[in-house]
């Protein structure tokens, strides 16, 4: 029986070759902020303080994977990654684990990474979750599934549209066979071609459910 593969080769193979991915178990020792993340962080509490660091060292050793000098990733008005000029990515922390994917903008047009634990959604929380023909069944390690990439497209599209979508504003639909996915809008003030146009892989990896979205460049 062939080994599993490592959770970084993991998440990696879910991407086109051009992007570029880092993963860490624990924030280790040499996690440190650049001087102007330390500005933004001053008033975090230190839980939140370390997933921004440690996301931070994930986004940075991708990057420096791809050939680019670490520069500083600041935080926009609703949270989301302020990248480098010439660089796209994602960030996700779940426990005590984090990771990133990073691209030039110049080979893709937009990434989302979710990473999740493979725990069942809570049943309370499926319907706020999940249209009803997604999860027929309300199905908890579904509902988890759905979550997951539901965070992988947000993040894919927000930097490309700067507004919020709903999980009810999503349909995703699954192909089971092949671990991809796609996403239909539900909300008419979503541009149906640019979500059409997403692509989606994910994978159950050492207790982790991964999500990976991305959009190519020839598709906005």
């Amino acid at each position: 029986m062939p080994a599993q593969p490592t959770i970084p080769a993991a998440i990696a193979s879910l991407y086109p070759a051009v992007a570029s991915v880092h993963f860490s178990r624990k924030i280790p020792p040499e996690a440190k902020l650049l001087p102007a993340e330390l500005e933004i962080t001053s008033g975090m509490v230190e839980k939140r303080r370390t997933e921004f660091r440690h996301g931070r060292y994930c986004a940075r050793t991708a990057m420096q994977q791809l050939g680019v000098a670490p520069a500083a990733i600041a935080k926009g008005p609703d949270r989301e990654p302020v990248w480098p000029s010439g660089i796209i990515g994602s960030i996700t922390h779940t426990g005590s684990a984090a990771a990133a994917v990073v691209a030039k903008s110049t080979d893709l047009a937009a990434l989302g990474l979710d990473m999740e634990l493979t725990e069942p959604l809570t049943a309370d929380l499926i319907s706020m979750i999940c249209l009803p023909e997604e999860n027929p069944d309300k199905d908890g390690t579904r509902g988890k599934l759905l979550f997951s990439i539901k965070e992988s497209i947000y993040k894919c599209l927000f930097p490309l549209i700067n507004e919020y979508v709903d999980f009810l504003e999503m349909e995703v639909v699954l192909e089971e066979a092949t671990m991809t996915f796609s996403a239909r809008p539900r909300a008419a003030r979503l541009d149906s071609k640019l979500i059409k146009s997403l692509q989606g892989r994910y994978i159950y990896q050492s207790g982790f459910v991964i999500s990976a979205a991305w959009i190519n460049k020839s598709s906005t």
